[in-house]
């Protein structure tokens, strides 16, 4: 049996080594800063008991401020914004108040994919950030009395 010398390395291998360490590395995305006030501007929420309620004409909309980004983690509350003349939405047995919900969040590594995780319940939305001011996301909460809905955020102010 031939013994090999593991410190000579054969001319194509040492090839291929020198290749991949001249190869430029790829570039990680950037993380956007997401900080700031966001409306939810158009969209439908299904509920579990067949009924619906479409963003600006049932009621007004839901603010989502998110703020203390660090990297690609962030705080956000959700605050539902009502017009006197609208209709209020709901959620389980009681309407939609005026309470503020805090959430967590997330940027994906894409640096486009954002999710929100409700941090009193068990709702979560994920969202495409497909410009730097604008979101298509799609809520869900499973159980008894489930929610489905999309919507486009549109960021108001950093």
């Amino acid at each position: 049996m031939r013994k090999t010398n593991p410190s000579l390395l054969g001319p194509s291998v040492l090839a291929v080594l020198v290749a991949l360490a001249a190869a430029p590395v790829a570039a990680q995305q950037e993380t956007p800063n997401l900080e700031g006030t966001w409306t939810m501007s158009d969209g439908r929420v299904l509920y579990w008991d067949g009924s619906t309620n479409h963003f600006t004409e049932d009621y007004v909309s839901f603010q989502i401020v998110v703020s203390d980004q660090h990297e690609g983690v962030f705080h956000a509350a959700m605050m539902p914004v009502h017009d006197e003349d609208a209709t209020r939405g709901y959620h389980a047995d009681e309407q939609i108040g005026a309470d503020t919900y805090p959430m967590l969040g997330v940027i994906g590594w894409d640096g486009t994919t954002v999710i929100f995780a409700d941090v009193e319940d068990t709702s979560a939305s994920t969202c495409q950030l497909t410009d730097p001011n604008t979101m298509h996301c799609i809520g869900w909460e499973a159980g008894e009395r489930a929610v489905v809905g999309r919507s486009v955020m549109t960021r108001v102010s950093e």
